[in-house]
C-alpha cells in the first residue's frame, strides 16, 4: 500500500511547513553533493531544525515564477495539449520526501 498523501493546493504556510519536513526534488541534489546552493551539512541539519533554510530568491527563481504560464501556454500549444495550474504537494510521509510539481 502506498504512503502518498497528496495535499490539494495547500496555501503558502502550509506548503512551506510540508517542505520543511521533507527531502524535497529541489534538495536531492545536496544528497550526492552536487548542489551549487546546499551542501549535505546544510541539509541535515536545515531538516534536523538546527539551521534555518539560507535560501533567498533572486531574479532567476523571479522570472521563472513569472515566465511559469507563458512557458505552460507555449508548449501546450505547441505539443496540442490544455495546461493548467497544478499546485498539488505530492508526499510520502514513510520516506519523508515530497513534490509540487510546476
Amino acid at each position: 500500500m502506498s504512503s502518498v498523501k497528496i495535499h490539494t493546493t495547500p496555501d503558502e504556510q502550509t506548503w512551506l511547513d510540508l517542505r520543511r519536513r521533507n527531502i524535497n526534488s529541489s534538495e536531492v541534489a545536496a544528497l550526492f553533493g552536487y548542489s551549487p546552493y546546499l551542501t549535505l551539512y546544510e541539509l541535515w541539519n536545515v531538516k534536523a531544525g538546527e539551521l534555518e533554510n539560507s535560501f533567498t530568491s533572486n531574479d532567476r527563481v523571479e522570472a521563472g515564477q513569472f515566465l511559469e504560464p507563458s512557458i505552460a501556454a507555449w508548449a501546450a500549444h505547441k505539443l496540442g495539449v490544455e495546461a493548467r495550474p497544478f499546485k498539488d504537494y505530492h508526499e510520502d510521509h514513510e520516506a519523508r520526501m515530497g513534490s509540487s510539481f510546476d
